[in-house]
């Protein structure tokens, strides 16, 4: 069997992480892969898959970046045709069996992409947010637009990814007018059953999607002393150790303004380890702070690791691969009950769920898992023994296999 990847990232972000994990497993269960990318991005050789580069001789993404600040509807028209030439030279020569589709708006393309790959191979679009049913948005947070008709009174225009308000319309009519055509060789996979729900409620109506958690290498991501870790990150600190991560932990949607309000109403003294490109600081010194910067994948497992709580802020998610990494290395999470969040923070086996999205009740949360914390109710095996049962990557491509060979059937 051999697997197209087309992502517009290969290594970098959340998404393509996932992407990543997936095509790595996929390739020690023997099936070829290819991955075709709208960003040369790789940050490590691999050989589990053949990489492929829309626009090889264009690195760093400038085109998707210029389009993306122009926000012009002409020119992406104009590039996602352009594209979409390039893309379907490379799969007459690379003649998939499957096409997975993953992450393509960072790439600066239009759905229309979605259309070629159905002339080449059963398509199988993961889904990672909603952008794939709205006019512009990754989540749409109370907005519920997307489900008749995404128009200039979009409440989140001026957020990533970006888009006109002039031409949000006519980007979910593109949408539309893709799911419309009821193609029989396209099926959505989401992560979360949350997202299912979503999608099913817009433009997948109707249309097959699946739901499939991600999963992760479980011999990397695993439980080790909290004390081994917090030694070799050179993390000193009296009483609980608190985390927060994100890639850029101050995107509306990452939470970290409603991390900072918290901190302020926490009752007890706690020590705060990060890693991101943000940092926190905290004025009244009430806190240790511990903010690492970007990290290497061996210190963001011994940073897991080594605390006691990891807190995750976000008002929207999908099925974030944190939360996951954290509940596989047995640390308990704080969050809010949002997306696929509940889905994974479980009371009194992964975690705590805040009543609401709001500063006080994420102060509360975390004082509530600090208490039970102090009284031993860590969840460390119970946390493990549900990412054995349900998060291990091996699973993950066992079930997209099976989904593969079914579509291969039925042409």
């Amino acid at each position: 069997m051999h697997v197209v990847m087309l992502s517009d990232m290969e290594t970098t972000g959340g998404a393509a992480i996932a992407a990543s994990r997936l095509a790595t497993a996929l390739a020690d269960k023997d099936i070829n892969i290819s991955r075709i990318t709208g960003i040369a991005d790789s940050s490590f050789p691999t050989d589990a898959w053949n990489s492929y580069t829309v626009f090889p001789n264009i690195s760093g993404g400038y085109i998707p970046k210029l389009i993306e600040k122009c926000a012009i509807g002409s020119l992406t028209r104009i590039y996602t045709k352009i594209s979409e030439k390039r893309i379907a030279a490379l799969l007459k020569i690379l003649k998939p069996d499957i096409i997975n589709v993953h992450n393509i708006h960072g790439a600066g393309w239009l759905p229309e992409i979605i259309s070629c790959c159905t002339e080449f191979a059963p398509v199988v679009w993961t889904l990672h947010d909603m952008w794939s049913f709205t006019g512009r948005c990754a989540y749409a947070y109370n907005c519920q637009l997307f489900m008749k008709g995404c128009d200039k009174t979009c409440p989140t225009a001026h957020e990533y990814p970006h888009t006109n308000r002039n031409n949000i319309s006519s980007a979910w009519k593109i949408r539309e007018k893709l799911f419309s055509e009821n193609i029989d060789n396209l099926v959505a996979v989401t992560p979360s059953q949350w997202l299912a729900e979503e999608a099913q409620k817009g433009l997948w109506k109707g249309n097959c999607v699946v739901n499939i958690p991600n999963g992760l290498p479980l011999d990397l991501y695993r439980p080790i002393s909290r004390v081994d870790a917090k030694n070799s990150l050179g993390v000193t600190c009296e009483g609980p150790l608190m985390l927060a991560a994100a890639q850029y932990l101050f995107e509306k949607r990452k939470g970290g303004h409603i991390l900072l309000e918290a901190l302020e109403d926490i009752e007890e003294d706690v020590s705060i380890m990060t890693f991101g490109m943000n940092t926190i600081e905290i004025q009244d010194k009430k806190h240790n702070i511990f903010n690492l910067g970007f990290i290497s994948e061996d210190n963001k497992i011994l940073a897991l690791n080594a605390a006691d709580l990891y807190v995750h802020p976000a008002p929207v998610d999908n099925l974030p691969n944190v939360v996951m990494e954290s509940i596989a290395c047995g640390t308990p999470v704080a969050g809010f009950d949002t997306g696929g969040v509940p889905e994974m923070v479980r009371e009194y086996k992964t975690g705590w769920i805040a009543s609401d999205i709001s500063p006080g009740s994420l102060a509360a949360t975390i004082d509530r898992a600090l208490c039970d914390i102090a009284k031993g109710y860590t969840m460390r095996d119970s946390c493990r023994l549900i990412a054995e049962k349900e998060y291990d990557v091996k699973r993950q491509a066992e079930r997209y296999i099976q989904l593969f060979q079914s579509l291969m059937d039925a042409k």
